[in-house]
């Protein structure tokens, strides 16, 4: 039912007493409409059924507004702000493959982990020699799967899917490229918020908006010098986007820079990317890609019997999440780190813990990222030692 203040679902109890209220108008006040008759039953099979179609009718409605919508409804309000849900990403991983030299590794070749998540190569490779008949090559390989699945920690991926007679030995050397998953409900509607903000051209937060609109871009900031002299190495009148995105989308972001910035207002930057305006002279768009701080994070955790056999496991994924998760200029907020490792069951305290950033000193206190910076952790720099809780 709508009303001035929206949708009011009735409750199964309104609606029984409606339905009862009806039939003692037809049959009179002396009619038994109790559960035990066959009128009371049949009243409420109808009730059970309206309270259905009102449930229904609520989330059609909801579904009309970007912030009760979920799912594919909040996916399709999006694109009237030119705004799509950033899907899932594959992993990239590098690995060295060892064996009889001479051989052709075949692009799609199938590498897999102990617990048998795959990854194919990209392309085809020749095994080197080193005078013995052996030889190996790396490759680039990525996840079938797409999605964080595939985030697996250096030296995990260690053998063939499908064992051949002349590969040796598969050598996990290196992560290449962070999977994502899908982007959620709630980063979704941020996201969309922000993007609404500025829907025109000439301001900074019309900046913002036209490049969080682009697929794929992770991060935005804007830093501004409105002076007539030189700030932070920034020219006078001038302004410094900080992007977080593959270098796929250069062109893309380049000309939504151009397209959206002020008016003898000029993007600096190292990234340079060449535009067409209108009349077809081409101009110069700049801007920067936010540099990576790589996390490292080390802590004692004491677990009860509930613990999982995968527990471990579990804390590292919440930790990757979240961290990851984070776009540039946000810090790395301590004490988040503890939620995501008490979120795994039978965790019961957790000890020592301590993060850092590259080859600084591991502390237990925030890591501050400044606009140019964003912060990403790998599997492989989380240390955690589990140990049995003791009562004392």
């Amino acid at each position: 039912m709508l009303d001035d203040l929206g949708f009011h679902r009735p409750t199964y109890a309104e609606l029984l007493l409606e339905q009862e209220t009806r039939a003692r108008q037809l049959f009179g006040d002396d009619i038994d409409t109790s559960e035990q008759t066959a009128l009371g039953k049949y009243i409420r099979l109808n009730t059970t059924d309206y309270a259905k179609v009102y449930e229904i009718l609520e989330k059609v409605y909801y579904a009309r507004f970007v912030n009760t919508a979920t799912g594919v409804q909040l996916d399709r309000l999006c694109p009237f702000s030119n705004l799509s849900r950033n899907p899932a990403t594959a992993a990239k991983h590098i690995v060295e493959i060892y064996g009889i030299s001479g051989k052709t590794i075949e692009q799609g070749t199938l590498v897999s982990t102990e617990n048998g998540i795959t990854f194919y190569t990209l392309e085809d490779i020749v095994l080197g020699d080193d005078g013995l008949g052996l030889g190996s090559a790396q490759v680039v390989v990525e996840c079938t799967q797409f999605g964080t699945v595939g985030n697996v920690a250096v030296g995990e991926i260690d053998r063939l899917a499908n064992p051949n007679g002349y590969v040796r030995e598969v050598r996990h050397i290196a992560l290449k490229l962070l999977a994502k998953d899908p982007e959620t409900d709630v980063a979704l509607r941020e996201r969309f918020h922000d993007v609404t903000k500025g829907t025109g051209s000439g301001t900074f937060e019309a900046i913002y908006g036209a490049l969080g609109r682009i697929t794929n871009v992770d991060g935005v900031v804007v830093v501004e010098n409105d002076t007539d002299e030189t700030k932070d190495g920034r020219p006078p009148h001038s302004f410094q986007c900080y992007i977080v995105a593959p270098e796929t989308l250069d062109q893309q972001i380049g000309q939504v820079i151009f397209f959206f910035k002020p008016a003898g207002i000029r993007p600096v930057g190292e990234v340079e990317v060449t535009v067409l305006d209108k009349a077809g002279t081409a101009h110069t768009s700049r801007f920067s890609r936010a540099v990576e701080l790589q996390i490292s994070l080390q802590a004692t955790v004491k677990k009860n019997n509930y613990y999982p056999e995968d527990g471990t496991e579990q804390i590292k994924t919440n930790i990757a999440n979240l961290i990851n998760g984070l776009s540039n200029g946000d810090d790395v907020i301590f004490s988040k780190l503890y939620s995501a490792i008490h979120a795994v069951t039978g965790v019961m305290e957790v000890d020592n813990l301590k993060i850092k950033s590259g080859s600084g000193t591991f502390a237990a206190a925030n890591i501050i990222c400044k606009p140019a910076e964003f912060a990403r952790i790998q599997k492989e720099n989380i240390d955690l030692i589990v140990v049995q809780y003791i009562d004392q």
